[in-house]
């Protein structure tokens, strides 16, 4: 758990560099997905899609 509050970290000084900060609680869901290898699959590509090191799929794309 401390290596995803690390990460979450880096990851919300990554976002709030370039000016696209979003939700804490989309950053921790992210960045769970990275520590732990995983694909993060939403709708919010928009948003999740910024976290550096992310995988996303959107399962609801036709």
């Amino acid at each position: 758990m401390v290596n995803v509050w690390n990460e979450f970290a880096v990851q919300k000084a990554f976002l709030r560099k370039k000016g696209q900060l979003i939700e804490d609680a989309d950053i921790i869901i992210g960045t769970t997905a990275i520590i732990n290898n995983m694909v993060m699959v939403t709708e919010n590509v928009k948003h999740i899609g910024r976290l550096n090191g992310i995988v996303v799929e959107n399962w609801m794309e036709k």
